[in-house]
Formats: structure tokens, sequence, C-alpha cells
């Protein structure tokens, strides 16, 4: 009886972690009719009164849930990884999935409002306009000449803030600000 009831915490946990992380992928905003099928069972699973045929169903829907993940059907992505993949999209014009998480609007409390880093590579095209490259890999330039600030250089600081109307601003070392879009 004692291996049975941990086996039902270890799988309730797992499964809550899932479930949870799932709703970050936009599963908080589901009806259990509309969660990918690989979930639904899991969630189906909750109604089932009697405790040995509830675990039996969650052990069932658990190896369903993995062997969709091994099989590459399903992602599960935690807080950190959504975070790191809305940075590395941040300056592009995303649709609005909702597959990081949140309402998929500039409303979004969690949408990235801001990047910070060093100038991987810095650059003064032939019409004055900055092109500089981030340590991670995202390359930006200038909208219009960098006359009212100094050229920035490799090795700076460098800030980039969203806007109004979906401009973006960047500032090297704390200096004025320029707008400027994402190239690649």
């Amino acid at each position: 009886m004692a291996t049975i009831l941990f086996r039902a915490a270890a799988i309730t946990l797992s499964l809550g972690i899932a479930i949870g992380v799932g709703s970050l992928a936009g599963a908080r905003d589901r009806t259990p009719e509309s969660m990918p099928p690989a979930l639904k069972g899991i969630a189906d699973c909750r109604a089932i009164a009697a405790p040995t045929e509830r675990l039996a169903c969650y052990d069932k829907q658990a190896a369903t849930l993995v062997a969709a993940a091994e099989q590459g059907n399903v992602r599960v992505m935690d807080r950190e990884s959504v975070q790191k993949a809305r940075r590395s999209l941040f300056g592009f014009t995303v649709p609005s999935l909702k597959i990081f998480g949140g309402s998929g609007d500039d409303d979004d409390a969690d949408a990235i409002r801001s990047v910070t880093g060093k100038a991987r590579s810095a650059r003064i095209l032939p019409g004055g306009q900055a092109q500089f490259t981030l340590e991670d890999g995202a390359v930006w330039l200038t909208n219009d000449a960098v006359t009212n600030m100094r050229t920035p250089r490799v090795g700076d600081s460098v800030e980039i803030k969203h806007g109004a109307l979906s401009a973006y601003w960047v500032s090297f070392n704390g200096g004025p600000k320029v707008k400027c879009h994402r190239v690649s």
C-alpha cells in the first residue's frame, strides 16, 4: 500500500509539473476539450474517484505523454526556456501563436521589454548607420546615421528597449538613444 501511495504521489507531482509547465504554453486558457490529446488524457484521470483506477489511468496517460515527448509530438518548456526563446526573438515580428506563454499581446506581463548585453561587433556603414551584433548573435542596425553619438565599439554595453508602435531604441554605454531594428 505504501508503494502505491508513493507511486501515486510521484506521478501526481510529475503530472502537476507537466501540466503546470504546459500552462506556460497556453494550456491555462484551455478547457479539457481543447487540450492536446496527450495532455487531455491526464486531465481526464482527475475525474476518476477510485484511487486504484485513477492511479492506473495516470500510469497509462503518463506513459502516453512521455512517448509523445520522446517522438517529438509534444514539447514541454520551463519558464526559463520560454524566456530564453523570447529573448532570442526580441526585435522580430512574431505572430501571436501563444507558443511562448502569455496572451501574445504587447500588454503581456511576461513580454520582454528590453535586452542588454555587449557588442560583439560594431561598424559604421557608408550611410552613417551603425550595424552591431550582440553576444547572442542578434544583428541590429540603426535606422538613421549615428551623428548624435559616439561610434559604437566592440565591448560596449548595449541596451535596446521596445518603444511605442513597434519601435526599438538602442543606447551604447548609457549614451543617447537612437532608433534601430533587428536584421537577423
